[in-house]
């Protein structure tokens, strides 16, 4: 039993260590797109965060969304400063990290500030006048 406990520990390491090595994979062929990686940074938070939105049927001034962008960003930084070169946490490492939330969580923050604050941002001017003028023909 032992022997199988832990080759199913070790089985649940390799399935992380692979998915690691994976998504460092998808951030690396990132890096090589002709964007800076600010602004794969905050294509990526918008665009988690509308899809977060319609999956969750939430308006985009709910803060779900937002944290849910907030919680992705705060694990690739984890994910950036763990799987880095240095054996120990260098004060480079967080520095880039928090550069890179706040630039990260910049659009998002200002969407829901947006959303909640000023909707009517979002909201088509409805026509002056009546049905009649407003029907074709």
């Amino acid at each position: 039993m032992f022997d199988y406990v832990e080759a199913s520990a070790m089985d649940r390491e390799n399935r992380i260590r692979g998915w690691l090595v994976d998504w460092m994979e998808v951030k690396d062929w990132f890096e090589r797109m002709p964007l800076s990686k600010d602004a794969v940074h905050i294509y990526a938070a918008v665009f988690i965060q509308v899809t977060a939105s319609l999956t969750l049927r939430r308006p985009l001034g709910n803060l779900l969304p937002w944290l849910i962008v907030l919680g992705a960003d705060l694990a690739n930084e984890g994910l950036d400063i763990v799987l880095g070169e240095e054996d120990q946490v260098q004060p480079w490492q967080v520095a880039g990290a928090l550069h890179d939330l706040v630039n990260t969580m910049f659009m998002p923050s200002i969407l829901v500030l947006l959303v909640r604050y000023l909707p009517t941002l979002f909201v088509l001017p409805v026509a002056v006048g009546s049905e009649d003028e407003m029907s074709p023909g």
